[in-house]
């Protein structure tokens, strides 16, 4: 291999690399962004389940002092 084919292999190779770590940057961003999603989902989730268990608990009371 000359040297004028190592130097387009070795553009070549930084070229790819360069696409990946976008590439691979890019999708970092969206699974932060789906996490923060989610995770602010499950703490409005929690705090309605916790609201129906304490209705619930005063149900029982009124059921048990009746």
């Amino acid at each position: 291999m000359t040297e004028a084919w190592a130097s387009i292999v070795v553009a070549l190779i930084g070229i790819l690399g360069s696409v990946l770590m976008l590439f691979l940057s890019k999708l970092r961003k969206e699974n932060r962004e789906d996490h923060d999603y989610v995770k602010s989902a499950l703490e409005n989730l929690h705090d309605d389940v916790k609201e129906v268990g304490q209705k619930i608990d005063s149900h029982i009371d009124w059921h048990l002092k009746k």
